[in-house]
């Protein structure tokens, strides 16, 4: 009998061992399939293929690393010159380059042919965007190129003429760039591209309209490169990096871009904050939404680097900038936001603000003097939780409760919480009146 059972516990240890090693081969293949490169479609390898044919050698393909998931890919179908056919973008390295390439093919009878290729500005590309900027349908390519270094980070326009068989592939222009931003400032129905250039240590904000650079030849009868209309304003001179660059509107509807920056040391020695400025566009320029000898709006808005950017907070498109100065004196905890209405600065909210831990809590203007905000548990092996009181009672208003994805929180729901969003590997709960006016859980 004991020889029996000795039989069968080998036996269930051995199967547990085989089903363990299955596991780990399991985890293992799942682990290299992360991180193998997707699989080619079959329009892809196609692609790939003529463009192996043309080289001579195997495209080492470029992976988009940010930007909108669908313009993520090395080889992306659009049609670039808006006659209804799809063309082929592809971007990769071919041969001994030390810079990426942009290629475009074309279709005919169900293969493709490689109409032109042109070199990039450095080795990776940053993001890739597909611009329509006229009723024609054409477009323009948009590309970040970057290097190992993320702020030598460089902007081109590419425009694509079937047409010009020696060269297909025009560059419309390129500068250096640190933020880029694509948006219909001028409201003409069409994206224009803003975004700030930084040379020798200067910070520029740029616009261009591109529809005007396709209504302009790029070249002119002796080939000479006709450089686009870019209309450009400097940035605050204490500037040392571009935090953020928002598009919406003024509290009056205009459209607006907002720049957040990173000055670095301040007068009194103070290192790491930030202040906001807020451009419009009058004509064909960009302006300062306040006149700064009248109104220095990045006096309202230093605050330090790791307070919120600029936001859109509501549901509508003004974006608001956020201050620690308001009409009353609060803990730096506490967070004004404003809008600019008619050339006049006014304060739209109230919240606490907890940027570290990504989330805003817009709260009604008269609970601003009557609750206080405690944090407990605020390390890595609790969850973090903030309980907003009333000052003179301690009724508490709500209690706000941060949890890991792989926490479980089946016994907070039955408490009474109730999830109000998710950032990153972390989910948020509160527990209160969500009901009152005025009140409002953001994740930032």
């Amino acid at each position: 009998m004991e020889v029996s059972e000795t039989k069968q516990t080998v036996l269930a240890l051995f199967l547990c061992c085989v089903l363990l090693l299955s596991s780990c081969a399991d985890v293992r293949t799942d682990v290299e399939g992360m991180l193998t490169a997707p699989t080619l479609t079959e329009d892809q390898y196609a692609v790939k293929e003529a463009l192996e044919a043309y080289t001579g050698e195997p495209p080492r393909l470029k992976y988009p690393k940010s930007g909108d998931r669908e313009r993520r890919a090395p080889i992306q179908f659009i049609d670039l010159d808006g006659d209804g056919i799809n063309e082929a973008v592809v971007f990769c390295v071919t041969g001994e380059s030390d810079v990426a390439q942009l290629a475009v093919l074309v279709q005919a009878d169900e293969s493709w042919t490689v109409a032109g290729i042109t070199n990039g500005l450095d080795i990776n590309i940053e993001s890739v965007n597909f611009l329509t900027i006229s009723e024609s349908g054409s477009r323009y390519i948009l590309a970040e190129w970057s290097s190992a270094n993320p702020r030598e980070r460089k902007t081109s326009v590419y425009r694509f003429d079937r047409f010009e068989e020696d060269e297909p592939i025009i560059m419309g222009f390129d500068d250096t760039s640190s933020r880029t931003l694509v948006y219909d400032l001028n409201g003409d129905g069409y994206p224009e591209l803003i975004y700030v250039a930084e040379r020798a240590g200067r910070f520029t904000l740029k616009y261009v309209n591109l529809a005007d650079m396709q209504q302009t030849s790029l070249s002119d009868d002796e080939g000479e490169t006709i450089e686009p209309d870019v209309d450009g304003h400097a940035l605050d001179e204490r500037m040392i990096g571009c935090l953020g660059l928002t598009a919406g509107t003024l509290a009056d509807g205009t459209r607006a871009i907002f720049i957040d920056e990173s000055i670095g040391i301040r007068d009194d020695g103070e290192i790491g904050y930030q202040v906001t400025e807020v451009f419009i566009l009058e004509g064909d320029h960009l302006k300062r939404a306040l006149d700064k000898e009248d109104y220095d709006i990045t006096i309202l808005t230093e605050r330090p680097d790791t307070d919120p950017t600029c936001r859109n907070l509501f549901d509508d498109e003004n974006v608001v900038f956020p201050s620690t100065s308001g009409p009353e004196a609060l803990e730096p905890i506490w967070l004004y936001w404003y809008s600019i209405n008619e050339g006049e600065v006014e304060c739209r909210a109230v919240s606490y603000a907890d940027a570290n831990r990504n989330f805003a809590l817009l709260v009604p203007d008269y609970w601003i003097s009557k609750v206080t905000v405690d944090i407990y548990n605020n390390n890595d092996e609790n969850p973090c939780i903030w309980v907003v009181s009333d000052v003179a009672t301690q009724t508490v208003f709500l209690t706000i409760k941060m949890l890991s994805v792989g926490e479980s929180s089946a016994a907070d729901i039955e408490n009474g919480f109730q999830l109000v969003g998710q950032a990153g590997s972390y989910r948020y709960y509160i527990k209160g009146n969500l009901n009152e006016d005025g009140l409002k859980f953001i994740l930032l």
